[in-house]
């Protein structure tokens, strides 16, 4: 099983993980993020360890942009290239590792296709309104029970539907 971690967590797991480094003493970045299995539409947090680059040698042309401070440029150089690295890795579906329940990195590859709340969310609520009549639930002490149901009953849908699901991979596919 695997879950949603919050912000804190997140925090946490990403400050152990930016601690790493390669048994070469290379150094490394975390990035994580996260969304809904299309496989088995459980919550599921991921991360990839990211190679960071090493300290850049020179570069005489560019020291007049940083008031001829070479350890300030090479620092800002360095640092880009970390941040390319990592935008890089975000970019790409592969190398993903699950994150477990209590915040863990495990060394578990993600194969499924994940797929954005901001996406899934509002497909899930109309398909509650249109097959599962959201909108006649009363409102009174079981209103949420029912939403609940209306809900889960949308994701049955949208689980057993391979357009739907075809759809939402090509979505995804288009959106990395």
């Amino acid at each position: 099983m695997v879950r949603q971690l919050n912000h804190a967590q997140l925090a946490k797991a990403g400050r152990k993980a930016n601690k790493m480094a390669t048994p070469s003493g290379t150094q490394t970045k975390v990035t994580m993020r996260s969304g809904i299995s299309l496989e088995n539409f459980e919550d599921v947090t991921l991360y990839k360890v990211v190679p960071q680059t090493l300290q850049v040698a020179s570069l005489q042309e560019a020291l007049a942009m940083v008031g001829n401070d070479e350890n300030k440029l090479l620092a800002l150089f360095t640092a880009g290239l970390n941040e390319v690295a990592v935008e890089e890795a975000r970019k790409s579906n592969d190398g993903w590792k699950i994150v477990d329940d209590k915040g863990s990195q495990t060394e578990q590859v993600f194969t499924g296709t994940l797929v954005s709340p901001e996406i899934l969310n509002p497909l899930v609520l109309q398909i509650a309104r249109i097959n599962h009549g959201w909108d006649e639930i009363p409102k009174g002490e079981k209103s949420a029970e029912m939403k609940r149901a209306a809900k889960e009953n949308a994701m049955k849908d949208i689980k057993e539907s391979p357009v739907i699901l075809a759809g939402l991979k090509k979505k995804m596919a288009s959106a990395s």
